[in-house]
């Protein structure tokens, strides 16, 4: 979120990646994935989160007038002709794989962060405990 905050044309993280071959994304669909990120964080701030309603969060996200407004914009700045279907299919399809993708990387998240608890619960090795046992006898 950081990176996206500095000017689109000195993005420092998408320029480290790209070694000349990635281009910057517009000021107008960063808006529109920074929307997508305020509904995520706002479905996975509850404290236990179990399931992650993907296709709720993109409803959303859709149903957003901002949205809508940055992505008219975006079409409109298009040279080639997109019809009503396709503009909302489009639309609709950057923001699942948004949303999906950055479901996965949260759940990942949840899984490594339980992977060190668990780790750091866990007594030594069994050889470990084993010669500590018998030196207490």
């Amino acid at each position: 979120m950081y990176s996206m905050r500095t000017a689109i044309e000195d993005n420092d993280y998408i320029s480290s990646l790209s070694r000349g071959g990635l281009w910057s994304p517009h000021s107008w669909l960063v808006s529109v994935i920074e929307a997508s990120e305020i509904v995520f964080r706002k479905h996975t701030s509850k404290d236990r989160t179990i399931h992650l309603p993907v296709n709720k969060m993109v409803d959303e996200v859709l149903a957003s007038s901002h949205v809508k407004s940055l992505w008219c914009n975006i079409v409109a700045n298009c040279d080639v002709k997109i019809s009503k279907e396709c503009q909302a299919l489009c639309l609709e399809n950057i923001v699942k794989l948004y949303l999906t993708v950055r479901s996965f990387s949260f759940a990942k998240d949840i899984v490594n962060k339980y992977k060190l608890i668990e780790g750091a619960q866990r007594k030594k090795g069994l050889r470990k405990e084993l010669k500590k046992a018998g030196e207490v006898m």
